[in-house]
């Protein structure tokens, strides 16, 4: 059964096209000597950006072509376009913003385009279940949290645990992961010798995290982790940080001692997360 929250309104969707046009006919039936009575109706009615034949000619490429279900994201395109549709949210109804149908050689199909960005959503809505949904974190709150970072603002991206963003709002401004030479052991920002910033790094060199605070973290109550996404394991598990974080900038350093992978840098305060940044490592 696919998860739904009632308390999840569901986000305006905007097709690419087929857009519904709604048409008030109004009318007077007749006067009486009791008054006029006057009647009304609505019509939806499917729009197409190719005009329509004005004539009786057929046209077998001028059909409805659209998605034709209401939630989820076991989609098919073709003609019996969904139209009134419950406003229950469903796990990965956000994704349908990204599914367009069209027309190609008499075919109804998803258009290739938008179709990318809807697998990569699907995919995504599908990692997030995973982590909260089929697994010892279940919980259906962070799963719609998690799937909020399903859209191409967020790279499509579902972190394995749902951070807390209130708390980092009221302690960091920013944070980003950066490289530096091995070996490289002073930082002077004024004189350009900072980490570069970037989310891939290879087997060698230091691996960096910078950090803008608004408030003082003491070490007491920082902690930090590494996680491999690919083997489910912490090469480096939480653990309290020593320094903690000073207000301002901060940046701390380690040697890149991680195998080839795809990882997350995580970040807590009171033991709670605030900040999961995804990274790669590479050999050279």
């Amino acid at each position: 059964m696919p998860s739904s929250n009632p308390a999840f309104s569901q986000p305006e969707i905007k097709p690419r096209s087929s857009p519904l046009v709604l048409y008030i006919v109004i009318g007077i039936l007749g006067s009486t000597l009791a008054g006029s009575a006057i009647y009304f109706f609505a019509v939806y009615q499917p729009s197409h950006n190719d005009t329509s034949p004005t004539d009786d000619t057929d046209n077998t490429t001028e059909t409805d072509c659209g998605v034709q279900e209401c939630h989820g994201m076991n989609l098919t395109c073709g003609s019996n376009v969904a139209e009134m549709c419950t406003e229950i949210y469903q796990i990965g109804d956000r994704c349908r913003q990204y599914a367009s149908c069209e027309v190609v050689n008499g075919t109804c199909t998803f258009e290739q385009e938008s179709n990318n960005y809807f697998d990569q959503c699907k995919s995504c809505v599908e990692q997030c279940e995973i982590y909260y949904d089929n697994s010892i974190q279940a919980n259906s709150d962070n799963l719609f949290l998690c799937e909020e970072n399903c859209s191409e603002e967020s790279g499509f991206y579902a972190p394995s645990e749902v951070v807390n963003q209130a708390l980092f709002n009221e302690f960091i401004s920013d944070i980003s992961l950066g490289s530096m030479p091995e070996g490289q052991t002073t930082i002077d920002p004024a004189n350009g010798l900072v980490p570069t910033e970037t989310s891939e790094f290879s087997t060698t060199g230091q691996f960096c995290v910078m950090t803008t605070t608004k408030k003082e973290v003491s070490s007491s109550r920082l902690g930090a982790a590494i996680y491999n996404v690919i083997t489910e394991t912490y090469p480096m598990p939480k653990a309290v940080d020593p320094h903690g974080l000073p207000q301002g900038g901060s940046i701390s350093c380690i040697s890149n001692d991680f195998t080839s992978g795809e990882y997350e840098f995580k970040l807590y305060i009171d033991d709670i997360p605030v900040a999961v940044l995804p990274f790669t490592v590479t050999s050279n």
